[in-house]
């Protein structure tokens, strides 16, 4: 198949799957984000690091308390960006769902390279999920684009 056959079956792919449901991916992607990283913030806090000790967790502990901060915060603005109706907050969101979709390929990678050497959907799941937000983000950026492209024109 061409490559220009292969992209135009992937964007209808991204447009059929995205259509109008960008909006759970932006919700469920913040859920995500402030609930993995309060795990690893309260584990270094309270828990006396015990997480780390755990198999597949093992390769986590590089990651030092302001990393995880800093993810939690991306987590929070990805929910503020969810607050307004605007291009630029949709634009905000889409950044934020393709960042977020590259430190979620990383937690994959993590799992993937585990000296553990246990095998988990670990993985497979945060895989899948920044697949998801990179199309949920590039698709809401697209999508704002062509918006503020006919706004700009119509001003």
């Amino acid at each position: 198949m061409p490559i220009k056959c292969t992209v135009l079956q992937m964007s209808r792919f991204r447009t059929w799957l995205f259509l109008y449901a960008t909006r759970i991916v932006e919700f469920v992607n913040g859920c995500f984000i402030v609930g993995f990283s309060l795990v690893f913030i309260y584990d270094m806090v309270c828990g006396g690091s015990r997480i780390f000790e755990m198999g597949n967790f093992t390769d986590f502990k590089n990651a030092n308390i302001m990393m995880w901060l800093a993810f939690f915060a991306l987590g929070i603005a990805q929910f503020a960006a969810m607050l307004f109706y605007s291009i630029r907050s949709n634009k905000a969101s889409g950044l934020i769902l393709v960042l977020s979709s590259a430190i979620w390929a990383v937690v994959a990678a993590t799992f993937i390279t585990s000296r553990a050497g246990v095998i988990t959907t670990g993985p497979v799941i945060y895989g899948i999920w920044a697949t998801m937000s990179l199309l949920a983000g590039y698709e809401l950026l697209s999508v704002n684009k062509k918006i503020e492209a006919a706004v700009n024109k119509g001003a």
